[in-house]
């Protein structure tokens, strides 16, 4: 063999087995691995496979378990100095850890780890995250009644009784869609800008959520009310959608604070934050309300998407953004605007007619435009209180236009 070549029978053969154990190991290394977001080797058991998984997406320093005998301890704890303009778990489109978070708990629907399902702010109590992972086990033998949509694309979505829910419930039963006017343009403006992320604030049930994840955008949907809330969660989890999705069960205000919520008998969304009882709330529900502000410390996107309809709070939730403008450039902001205006002169009211025109000037003065979405009607803050509309669409005059 002094020419490198086999001339014989018996080394032909052990040639030819190197060769196909050779091919063999290459087979098994990559239908065994993930090529997304890097190569990761299938050894071993399921646990130690999706734990090798979480320290790759998560960077070589922090671990994130998933085996069921970790249930008890946080899923996450990392460094702030490590996790610094990085992302964790969510591909790099939504989340990330600067420096102001000291540690970050995430969680899912499953009950036993809500207790850890927080973030700790400096100064600020704690911002609640849910991220429905497959591999935390959810749960989806809830009895609620969840539905498809007749939207394209067409998601599942987790409903309440007709009598319960008179509007968004009551639509999606009926119609299979709920208010198609905005639906198309919100769908309109995800399309424009397909890397955008989707910010619902009052996501109620979730269909503007769960109708953007379904068009495959990042979405983190802002809730208050806990029974909405697990609705909405339920939602994810029928829908399988596992990445690029954020739940925070907060309210959005101008301060950080304890706040009590309602809960109104027929309609689900017409629920504002109280501080008395009065004869259509039910029930009450306490959590703590962050600022557009405080997102910052999630966001890891130049461009968002916003829809805020948190029921009379928006100018307040507007008082405390002009970071939030600085850093991310909103191509769309869509808010309800009659239940400012109408309550605008009760002594309880959260928007004031003061707050209500410091909102829209500084909307004007941070180059945005008011439109009516019902009309497509450019809006003249001078005459703001004789406005048309029962919710407006803020656009910057580089984005384009929705009707």
């Amino acid at each position: 063999m002094g020419d490198g070549k086999c001339n014989s029978k018996r080394c032909c053969r052990i040639y030819i087995v190197i060769s196909l154990v050779g091919v063999g190991t290459a087979f098994f290394f990559l239908t065994n691995s993930m090529q997304i977001p890097g190569l990761i080797v299938k050894f071993g058991s399921t646990a130690q496979n999706e734990e090798t998984e979480a320290r790759l997406h998560g960077g070589s320093k922090q671990l994130v378990s998933t085996s069921n005998t970790d249930l008890n301890r946080p899923l996450l704890l990392a460094d702030s100095s490590e996790m610094h303009n990085r992302s964790t778990l969510l591909n790099g489109r939504i989340w990330k850890k600067p420096k102001l978070i000291s540690n970050v708990n995430i969680c899912t629907v499953n009950e036993e780890l809500r207790n850890m399902c927080n973030i700790n702010l400096t100064n600020a109590g704690l911002l609640h995250i849910y991220t429905p992972k497959k591999r935390f086990n959810v749960n989806q033998t809830s009895a609620l009644n969840c539905i498809p949509t007749r939207t394209i694309p067409s998601f599942k979505i987790c409903i309440y009784p007709r009598e319960r829910d008179i509007f968004i419930s009551e639509s999606l039963i009926t119609h299979g869609v709920w208010d198609g006017g905005q639906t198309n343009r919100i769908q309109k403006a995800l399309k424009y800008f397909p890397e955008a992320i989707f910010l619902d604030f009052g996501a109620n049930i979730g269909y503007f959520s769960l109708l953007a994840r379904a068009m495959h955008r990042a979405v983190i949907a802002i809730e208050p009310i806990n029974e909405n809330f697990i609705h909405l969660e339920e939602s994810v989890a029928r829908n399988n959608f596992l990445d690029d999705i954020l739940l925070l069960r907060h309210a959005i205000t101008d301060r950080r604070t304890a706040v009590t919520m309602g809960q109104n008998k027929r309609n689900q969304g017409g629920v504002p934050i109280i501080k008395e009882k009065n004869h259509d709330v039910i029930d009450r529900n306490s959590l703590t309300s962050v600022t557009m502000d405080d997102l910052l410390n999630l966001l890891l996107a130049n461009e968002v998407i916003i829809k805020m309809d948190i029921e009379g709070y928006e100018c307040r939730a507007l008082r405390t953004s002009k970071e939030f403008f600085r850093h991310v450039k909103v191509r769309y902001l869509f808010m309800e605007w009659f239940i400012m205006v109408e309550f605008r002169n009760r002594p309880d009211t959260a928007c004031t007619t003061e707050f209500i025109l410091d909102a829209l000037q500084n909307m004007v003065n941070l180059g945005f435009s008011p439109y009516s979405e019902e009309t497509g009607e450019k809006l003249n803050i001078a005459n703001c209180w004789s406005w048309k509309a029962n919710d407006i669409i803020w656009a910057p005059h580089d984005s384009p236009k929705l009707f």
